[in-house]
């Protein structure tokens, strides 16, 4: 996104409520703003702040100056109407404008290097200058650094509802980004819908964003795994007696005090993800956010380059990013290339994640799903689930009982027969 489009943003959204006013939005000053029209709007926002006002098209507009235009707040009204926005974008134009200030000490240090200075003055200048150029408040101190860690080793986040995989990966922790990697039709879907009912069901909205999957495909689903009834029944492909139709509505009637919003829409990019997660946020405060599946994420516009690799790095950091601002544990379903099809067991490794360098160094933690393989053949009975970066805890494999025609997955007992999740 350029510059001045994001300046635009962060003004439309700030003229769009109270809530624009944080401590990120009232930090960001007018110098940090490189259109200078808009660093003039800017400043006018910010002094209608300082004496308790609330700033709006109008009164900013009977405070106008030059070299703003009316014109300006109208495109700036027009790019976003969004508040609670107004941080994301402000933290997007104190970055643009710290890297600006850099690129101006390392033109002048090229200058410097070019005259009688030599290169440890000339790196030392620089050096100091570039210290400068960080934003205040973006330094820790020990004290704060000390409560953080207190606070830490009593972390708070979602747990799956098998005690075989807590057992390895512990808690998929809030502000982490946690990648849950399969090949077609292996059960990442149903993984994600486990999480998303086992986080509703503890109390935390949840945002699912099913890009493959139309809303009203995922509720038999969730009825199946409530009841252990097949989906042939829950699908109303066949009908059910009056026992099992009592059964799926008092299922439905819990399901339906849930606290999980589906978004089905599709084609979303990852910056509509972050808006439409920062709207709920601000009227629900999400607990947990499911995307299925990241490849199906939309193309953003103005990001450098355009090869998938820079893409998809792109998308990886937004969505860690996302979930350290709302403090939640971003839950990215992402498919695996072919390449573990190609070996004996079928295992599936950590570079098998699609361009996975910048996945596997976003990730918190990564699970892999696959199905195990016994005398050669798959057994679609069980998945095999592999904890293969756990930046926390510790790495390792459980195996769950694998029922697709009822959308379960459960822990075997000694019995081998199915346990409750």
């Amino acid at each position: 996104m350029e510059t001045a489009t994001i300046e635009q943003c962060l003004i439309g959204s700030a003229l769009a409520g109270n809530e624009a006013q944080t401590d990120t939005t009232w930090a960001t000053t007018p110098d940090m703003i490189a259109n200078a029209r808009y660093a003039a709007i800017w400043g006018i926002i910010r002094d209608q702040w300082a004496t308790g006002r609330v700033p709006t098209p109008a009164t900013v507009l009977a405070e106008i100056r030059k070299p703003a235009t009316g014109e300006d707040i109208l495109d700036c009204v027009h790019a976003s109407v969004n508040p609670v926005d107004a941080d994301h974008y402000a933290r997007l134009v104190r970055e643009a404008s710290a890297k600006r200030d850099v690129h101006d000490v390392l033109t002048r240090a090229g200058q410097l290097l070019q005259g009688d200075a030599t290169a440890a003055e000339v790196a030392s200048w620089a050096q100091s200058h570039i210290g400068n150029t960080a934003p205040d408040g973006d330094t820790v101190s020990m004290p704060s650094l000390v409560d953080q860690w207190y606070t830490a080793r009593k972390a708070t986040g979602v747990h799956t509802p098998w005690p075989s995989v807590n057992g390895i990966v512990g808690l998929h922790r809030d502000g982490g980004l946690h990648v849950i990697g399969a090949r077609p039709a292996v059960g990442k879907t149903l993984y994600g819908l486990y999480l998303a009912s086992c986080a509703a069901r503890n109390d935390r909205h949840v945002l699912y964003v099913s890009m493959e999957m139309p809303a009203r495909d995922l509720l038999p689903r969730l009825l199946s795994q409530a009841t252990g009834v097949t989906l042939k029944y829950t699908t109303r492909e066949e009908q059910a007696s009056a026992n099992l139709a009592d059964t799926l509505n008092r299922a439905a009637a819990q399901i339906a005090a849930l606290p999980i919003h589906i978004s089905d829409k599709a084609g979303m990019s990852v910056e509509q993800v972050a808006a439409l997660a920062r709207t709920l946020h601000h009227k629900k405060k999400l607990g947990a956010i499911i995307i299925d599946h990241m490849q199906l994420l939309a193309p953003s516009r103005g990001v450098p380059g355009s090869s998938l690799r820079e893409m998809v790095t792109y998308q990886s950091r937004a969505l860690k990013e996302l979930a350290l601002e709302l403090d939640v544990p971003v839950f990215a379903l992402s498919q695996l290339s072919r390449a573990s099809e190609m070996r004996d067991d079928l295992a599936p490794k950590l570079a098998d994640l699609r361009e996975s360098g910048s996945i596997e160094q976003d990730a918190d933690t990564v699970t892999l799903l696959s199905l195990p393989v016994r005398g050669g053949v798959p057994d679609r009975m069980r998945l095999a689930v592999s904890v293969a970066k756990n930046r926390h805890g510790a790495t390792g494999d459980a195996e769950l009982i694998r029922q697709p025609a009822m959308a379960v997955l459960a822990e075997p007992t000694r019995e081998g027969h199915l346990q409750p999740c």
